[in-house]
């Protein structure tokens, strides 16, 4: 997925310096995802080890549990 022109890589990338800043997120605070709020974007990501896995940029007006995990 290429990333919308108005999301700045560089907010992604401070993540691997500050992992644990941003909060869990709240519905499902056992499956580690945690999610980074940049402008109208939701940068989704969990830390694994000593990285940042991001699988989800997404605009922050989507239903994020049906995105997720599959719920309604």
């Amino acid at each position: 997925m290429r990333p919308h022109s108005s999301l700045n890589s560089e907010k992604c990338e401070e993540l691997a310096d500050i992992p644990l800043a941003f909060p869990l997120f709240a519905s499902h605070r056992d499956r580690n995802i945690r999610r980074r709020v940049h402008g109208n974007y939701l940068i989704l990501y969990r830390q694994s080890g000593d990285t940042v896995v991001i699988p989800h940029v997404v605009r922050a007006s989507m239903d994020m549990n049906r995105l997720l995990f599959g719920e309604r």
